[in-house]
């Protein structure tokens, strides 16, 4: 679910900020009546699930390889790759 802030004026609802939405994506708005300062708290709670999300995914993906290990470790003469 993505959160999005703003303002309903002169017909027209314009977002605090900048958003992402594909062009003729239906979506469906939901007008809730509060002060401004419950508005900052769930614009603010929307982003802060929108990085629990991520971080889940990025834990839920394979660490690096053993590999890894191996040939970070291997040194490297860089002083006589560069000569020529």
């Amino acid at each position: 679910m993505l959160v999005i802030t703003g303002i309903f004026e002169n017909e027209r609802f314009i977002p605090d900020e900048p958003v992402s939405i594909p062009q003729k994506k239906k979506v469906k708005v939901i007008v809730e009546e509060g002060t401004t300062q419950d508005i900052e708290i769930t614009g603010k709670l929307a982003k802060l699930e929108y990085i629990n999300n991520n971080l889940k995914e990025l834990n839920e993906t394979d660490p690096l390889p053993k590999e890894f290990d191996e040939i970070l470790s291997q040194r490297i003469n860089f002083k006589g790759i560069l000569k020529t």
